[in-house]
């Protein structure tokens, strides 16, 4: 596995929270240049983050995108060079790295099912977490939803599922469309480590719709987890 896939679960989980317009990247061709310019609706955000792995931090700038059923998701470094573009759905993950020239394409649940869980583990609904505070699941399911501390602005939870080794710690801000990501911290249990402020926030963003697509040469290697 390379050192991008070992790093994902934490990156992915790098985008948590929001409301928008809908917009889903369309199947197929490529949309050309002009299309790629038309402006869409979406809750946009921009986050300090830094991941350590093995010891050794990183730090880059988060962009995350979302509308009703999508999270567009666009990593830089601090000098501008670009890290990572994709998206998430409720039920799968698309992310390519420019500077290996590789992509993950993959059900979500399985980016959890890789970090010390049953193959038939599901992963949390990061896709709902962008979207309202978290709740918990069915019992059967063994995801555990723990409310830390809430007040009238803020709330924070730490969501794990049983006999998994990842956790999530969320903290949420009350803003006039409602509970929204301030930071958050995840851990895979083992090496990786990610954690996330939040350092800008627009509810009614244009973005260009270009951000929604990810542009993947032929020569790309596809990550296998």
């Amino acid at each position: 596995m390379s050192r991008c896939a070992a790093a994902l679960p934490g990156l992915l989980l790098a985008a948590l929270v929001g409301c928008g317009g809908t917009y889903a990247p369309p199947a197929g061709e490529e949309r050309s240049k002009a299309a790629s310019r038309e402006k869409v609706k979406a809750t946009a955000y921009l986050f300090d983050a830094r991941i350590r792995r093995h010891g050794k931090p990183t730090s880059f700038r988060l962009e995350v995108y979302q509308t009703d059923s999508l999270l567009a998701l666009a990593g830089r470094g601090y000098l501008g060079k670009g890290a990572l573009k994709g998206w998430l759905t409720n039920d799968s993950i698309k992310v390519f790295f420019p500077s290996t020239d590789e992509y993950l394409y993959e059900a979500v649940d399985a980016l959890f099912a890789s970090s010390r869980c049953a193959p038939e583990s599901a992963g949390p609904g990061l896709l709902a977490y962008f979207q309202s505070l978290p709740v918990a699941s069915e019992p059967a399911e063994a995801l555990v939803v723990l409310p830390v501390d809430k007040d009238d602005n803020e709330a924070r939870f730490v969501v794990y599922r049983e006999g998994c080794a990842w956790q999530l710690e969320i903290l949420y801000d009350l803003k006039d469309e409602g509970w929204r990501v301030k930071d958050f911290e995840f851990s895979d249990g083992d090496e990786t480590t990610l954690r996330a402020r939040r350092r800008e926030y627009k509810p009614q963003a244009k973005v260009a719709a270009g951000k929604f697509d990810i542009d993947i040469q032929s020569s790309a290697r596809r990550i296998r987890l």
